[in-house]
């Protein structure tokens, strides 16, 4: 490990997945519904889970919802397949292309006016990830193994932990923005986009479903304020973050749950190494974090994870239906009509 200190030792127990021999990329998406002033209890998602149903249907699903711009809801179904080969079986059934092709999301809701996917296959030798707890509940290892690992607890573990990071130095192209877009050149297309190698996709959730109410209370007050913050500096400040949103999950029947998800993409994993380590926004949320547990005594309920991906451009595949201009990459990378 080339950033391990000398002599490491780790205070706290830390698990990492681990993929079966021969499997060598796997599947995470996120595929989504949107409209404006969308109410839950309004949107019939049944057709849409009838689509991940069969055989070659994903290993996974969790989801989620959270509102962008101008009050556009996204209901986001966060899917992983195990095999690469499974899911190229299922986009290619005829189910799923006669739902994209015939715009199958207007079955949910009036309301529901887009749809849009961003599929990543992620080399396993790019991947990694991180949970202090082994519930194999969370993302990845619901269907994989879990293990014990000791790299963690220094800056320079998230890259260590990437078997790639050993022969490959993991450098992003320089990202040029494309100009501002309006909603009328993507609200009434059907468009996708392409982009650079090596950029850094990070899932990374906070789960309370099973902390006792006062320590909820303490997360809402002292944890969150300042997650959120961070959240927000990566948004509308940090040009080196691509992409961000927090969602809140919830059940299959629109129940909310505990749960909360960061979705970020960055330039490189470089750029999300150098904020981590450094800016005061996330040296705040890891401070605060450890000023939790100590006022706990060290201990805590709360399940932290989180996945990381460095991605070719060969496997991104996006795809946007009548969408807005903030959704997704789609205001980060030059756009092509379907």
């Amino acid at each position: 490990m080339k950033n391990m200190p000398k002599n490491h030792k780790t205070l706290n127990d830390s698990y990492i997945t681990v993929f079966p021999e021969g499997v060598d990329r796997f599947v995470f998406g996120q595929f989504s519904l949107q409209g404006k002033n969308l109410e839950l209890e309004g949107v019939d998602l049944k057709s849409v889970q009838e689509v991940f149903k069969g055989k070659y249907g994903p290993s996974h699903i969790d989801i989620a919802w959270h509102t962008q711009s101008n009050n556009y809801t996204n209901i986001l179904f966060l899917v992983y397949w195990l095999h690469v080969e499974d899911y190229i079986q299922w986009k290619d059934s005829l189910i799923v292309k006669k739902w994209i092709e015939e715009d199958g999301y207007k079955q949910c809701s009036s309301r529901v006016t887009g749809f849009w996917y961003e599929m990543l296959k992620i080399p396993v030798e790019y991947f990694e990830s991180s949970h202090s707890g082994n519930s194999g509940k969370e993302g990845v290892s619901n269907f994989l193994k879990m293990q014990l690992s000791e790299v963690h607890e220094y800056w320079g573990a998230m890259r260590d932990r990437i078997p790639a990071s050993a022969y490959d130095q993991l450098l992003s192209q320089e990202i040029n923005k494309q100009k501002k877009i309006y909603g009328d050149e993507t609200s009434s297309k059907k468009l996708s986009i392409t982009v650079p190698d090596y950029i850094c996709f990070i899932r990374t959730v906070q789960n309370l479903s099973n902390v006792s109410e006062e320590e909820r209370q303490i997360y809402a007050e002292v944890m969150e304020p300042v997650l959120d913050t961070g959240i927000k500096f990566l948004s509308d400040i940090l040009d080196s973050c691509i992409d961000i949103k927090k969602v809140t999950e919830m059940s299959p029947n629109k129940d909310e749950l505990q749960i909360t998800s960061v979705l970020a993409y960055f330039k490189s994993l470089s750029a999300l190494e150098k904020w981590a380590a450094s800016h005061p926004t996330h040296l705040s949320i890891y401070g605060t974090y450890f000023k939790i547990l100590k006022m706990q005594e060290g201990k805590s309920d709360i399940s932290l994870w989180h996945e990381v991906s460095v991605l070719k451009s060969e496997d991104v595949e996006t795809y946007y239906c009548y969408c807005q201009p903030d959704t997704g990459l789609l205001s980060s990378f030059t756009h092509k009509k379907l």
